[in-house]
């Protein structure tokens, strides 16, 4: 019974959507004009394009950010947050946010530990968490309502994955000579995964029925644990500069990425009340449900298991409008039926405008799933030798209707 209680934890609190903190500003939207390894998350191209420096050197910087489906900040703070009594119409109006396929929780962290470009050749190394949970309506009900007679309460659609890893790349990118646009240049990148730690809630069926006394029914979860997995990837990329204000590119990221785990701990765990069934008055001696349960706790250790990081189409466009000021866009589709990913269109645009030779302002809004309306914001600090860029974002909404945030810090040397 413990372990299951761990597992329905784990199940609330895995992370998930992997995060760029250079596009934080920009709302997810990617910038052609970018010469860092950290072309190498967007359009490895990139590297091939002329920098007035040969060395950049990426620093420890971070990214973070939290999201739900269901509550914004304004909600949160004013509904749930705080110590104040909540009343029967208050619970029905959290109870009215969480849509029926459940709540949804996500997350994301990417720490840029290291990254190195010389030239058109770049390395980088990041370590990455994701994942996403989703907590069934039911659970919420049965928080709130409390012991309805005869009321069922099912956990099937109860949905867990975390993962944390080390993303080690290396690209480069080559200009051709050719006579139909201005410059033409290719990249391609090759990542290697390094799988670090994997907690999966597989399997959830089951029902709970309440009556004004007792609790009949049962259920039945599999969970998966992981020290141990790795996983190899590669990214195409070309850019076309078109003419001294355009430049247009085109990515397909994440090719073939499937990290194959070393399983340390399969469990299979089912739980049912037996003829006597539970008396809820008696929940207060905490080893009531163990003696009350009739529990299978089966572990099997090895084996292996998959996860995948979804393939990315990505077109952008970059329009020098005038000397200080550059317009961005992008249209990417992400592949479905991964833990991390559940986008499958996004599109938005940016802008980015050197308010001073060394003040960069910049801020951006994308559409598209699973967030609807993302938008953010960003200030940059530009020297000969030093860059530093601090941005947030807005996710589902704005302000107080924001049902998520993220924020980005990166600084880099160069020379």
């Amino acid at each position: 019974m413990r372990v299951l209680i761990s597992l329905l934890l784990l199940a609330a609190t895995t992370l998930a959507q992997p995060v760029d903190p250079n596009t934080t500003a920009r709302a997810g939207v990617h910038d052609l004009g970018l010469k860092f390894g950290s072309a190498l998350l967007s359009n490895p191209a990139q590297l091939a394009q002329e920098k007035p420096y040969r060395f950049s050197l990426e620093l420890l910087s971070l990214s973070a950010s939290g999201w739900n489906n269901s509550f914004s900040t304004g909600f949160w703070n004013r509904e749930i947050a705080g110590d104040h009594y909540l009343d029967a119409a208050a619970e029905q109006r959290i109870l009215d946010r969480i849509p029926d396929q459940g709540l949804r929780l996500d997350g994301a962290v990417s720490v840029p530990v290291f990254g190195l470009t010389y030239n058109n050749v770049a390395g980088r190394v990041s370590l990455e968490s994701a994942g996403s949970a989703r907590l069934p309506r039911d659970l919420a009900r049965l928080g709130f309502e409390g012991n309805l007679l005869n009321q069922p309460y099912t956990v099937g659609s109860l949905r867990g994955e975390g993962l944390l890893y080390m993303n080690y790349a290396l690209g480069f990118g080559h200009t051709f000579e050719q006579e139909y646009v201005k410059r033409f240049s290719a990249g391609a990148g090759f990542h290697f995964y390094q799988g670090l730690e994997l907690g999966k809630v597989a399997q959830v069926s089951g029902e709970l029925v309440l009556s004004d006394s007792i609790i009949d029914g049962g259920a039945s979860l599999q969970g998966v644990t992981s020290h141990t997995g790795d996983g190899v990837g590669f990214d195409l990329g070309a850019v076309a500069e078109l003419n001294d204000r355009w430049q247009v590119g085109l990515a397909l990221r994440e090719i073939g990425v499937r990290m194959s785990w070393q399983v340390d701990e399969n469990s299979f765990i089912s739980f049912y009340a037996d003829s006597v069934r539970i008396a809820i008055d008696s929940l207060d001696d905490e080893d009531y449900l163990d003696r009350a349960l009739q529990t299978t706790d089966t572990t099997y250790k090895g084996g292996a298991i998959e996860t995948k990081l979804p393939v990315i189409l990505q077109a952008n466009a970059r329009y020098a409008a005038a000397p200080t000021l550059a317009l961005l866009g992008e249209f990417g589709f992400a592949s479905k039926g991964t833990p991390t990913q559940t986008a499958a269109v996004n599109v938005g645009g940016a802008a980015a405008w050197q308010a001073r030779p060394w003040l960069l302002l910049q801020g951006g809004v994308s559409v598209g799933s699973p967030y609807g309306i993302r938008s953010g914001a960003g200030i940059g600090l530009r020297f000969n030798y030093y860059e530093f860029d601090l941005a947030g974002s807005w996710l589902g909404g704005l302000f107080n209707g924001a049902k998520g945030v993220d924020f980005g810090i990166v600084h880099r040397l160069k020379f």
